[in-house]
């Protein structure tokens, strides 16, 4: 990799020599206004960047939430992507994390979804933001989060939601851990006592009883092969008092249904083929096509896209390898495709207004 710069030594573009590959050459973009932004929902404090169009006017704009652990505001070519279609774009630190205050690891996916909800209040009192056209989008956890914001929100002109959203985290859970299990070779017996497992674990989870059947269970399995094999949830603390419980306890049995049957605007599902888990992925487009029908919901759109994983990267089949050894390629179209699908959503809509 290196710079192209102009006569007087000023950076102005980047050339991407790849072996095998041709050379490609990006011109450097003009930047676009940003501003430090604020907000809060209840007694929590969020701190963001209110990226705009250079345009003038007002704008449609659009939410980004956040996946699960510890996440700063979102910056790069998402943003970047939306921008240069005309979207104000709100990105924003998590709870506990940058700027912001508060606990992720304390909050549901109700809090989670109402920080966003306030982050569209917020938009709203602004004039350079049309209030009729505010969308959120999320990713992962935000498959959910998304989704509940726009139902909590009232007045969504479009939801985005990648690779998640139809089931809930406990149903997702157990098809991964089946799934994965299957996949490296584990016998029907085996895979049946990992699943055993896992649910009198997230009985225990959900109601607080049942310590000592899940206590025995896991001193008879802790040790086998499948024990915390690869990305299941086939496993579980030793201690009843281990903040993993609560912690978990505030999102595993999160219901998406009574949230995707409140969406009546325009909504986007997109999902990797490969996803956390073939099974998972088609499990979930059934789960949303169902709800979505139910709800009368009349512009609903479900994408699933070939050889792409749960963070839409072509082949990640180790999301782990991938970010620390080899090149990272999103699917072809995304994630351009989907902020074209929010563009067309809001000129479909109506005009936005001007000054």
């Amino acid at each position: 990799m290196s710079f192209s710069t102009n006569r007087q030594g000023q950076i102005t573009g980047l050339i991407w020599r790849e072996t095998n590959r041709p050379m490609v050459r990006a011109s450097k973009a003009n930047a676009y206004p940003e501003e430090e932004v604020r907000f809060t929902n209840g007694g929590v404090s969020l701190a963001g960047t209110l990226m705009t169009p250079k345009t003038t006017g007002r704008h449609p704009a659009v939410v980004l939430t956040h996946g699960s652990g510890p996440q700063l505001r979102q910056r790069g070519i998402l943003e970047q992507l939306f921008v240069r279609s005309g979207f104000a774009v709100l990105t924003y630190d998590k709870r506990g994390m940058g700027g912001s205050g508060g606990s992720w690891q304390n909050s549901s996916f109700e809090d989670l979804a109402d920080d966003a909800v306030s982050g569209a209040r917020m938009l709203q009192t602004r004039p350079d933001v049309d209030p009729r056209q505010i969308g959120f989008w999320g990713l992962s956890q935000g498959g959910w989060i998304a989704p509940l914001a726009a139902a909590r929100f009232g007045e969504t002109a479009f939801v985005i939601a990648a690779s998640g959203g139809g089931l809930s985290p406990e149903l997702q859970e157990l098809l991964d851990t089946e799934d994965e299990l299957r996949g490296a070779g584990f016998p029907p017996a085996e895979i049946a006592d990992a699943i055993a497992f896992q649910k009198t674990k997230n009985a225990f989870m959900r109601s607080g009883e049942g310590w000592d059947l899940y206590q025995t269970m896991r001193q008879r399995v802790q040790n086998l092969k499948w024990y915390h094999y690869g990305n299941t949830d086939a496993w579980g603390p030793a201690t009843a008092t281990n903040p993993y419980w609560a912690n978990q306890r505030r999102i595993y049995f999160y219901d998406p249904a009574s949230a995707l049957e409140k969406l009546a605007c325009p909504v986007l599902f997109v999902f990797g083929e490969l996803g956390s888990s073939p099974t998972t992925v088609m499990a979930n487009v059934t789960a949303v096509r169902f709800l979505t029908e139910r709800a009368g919901n009349q512009d609903v759109t479900i994408s699933v896209i070939p050889n792409a994983g749960h963070n839409l990267f072509l082949e990640e089949k180790d999301a782990a390898k991938a970010l620390t050894e080899e090149r990272l390629r999103y699917a072809p179209g995304y994630p351009q495709e989907f902020v074209k699908w929010a563009r067309n959503r809001i000129d479909r809509r109506h005009p936005p207004e001007t000054h």
